[in-house]
């Protein structure tokens, strides 16, 4: 199994772009098919080393992953998300 952990920092704190990312995020379940299970997080402590989303998304395998990467849902959320981000953190491992 493939996990894919993404974190970003939005250059807009507020609660409003906020929701709206996360929306976006889980709006890719039932889209991807290969996207096993994804769930989406907001940070509560708004803390300056804090950052203000993190997604968990699941694949059984590389090749899933990297058609996941590839397909429009995905590209059209990535988009917007790194139009309004001003950091992003990614980790890819395999379990």
């Amino acid at each position: 199994m493939i996990i894919h952990v993404f974190v970003t920092k939005l250059k807009n704190r507020n609660e409003e772009t906020i929701s709206t990312v996360k929306n976006k995020l889980l709006g890719m379940k039932g889209k991807i098919e290969h996207l096993k299970d994804l769930s989406v997080g907001v940070d509560f402590t708004h803390a300056q080393i804090s950052y203000d989303i993190a997604m968990v998304a699941q694949f059984n395998s590389k090749e899933d992953f990297n058609a996941y990467l590839a397909h429009p849902a995905h590209l059209e959320v990535a988009r917007y998300i790194f139009g309004i981000q001003e950091k992003v953190v990614t980790v890819n491992y395999e379990i």
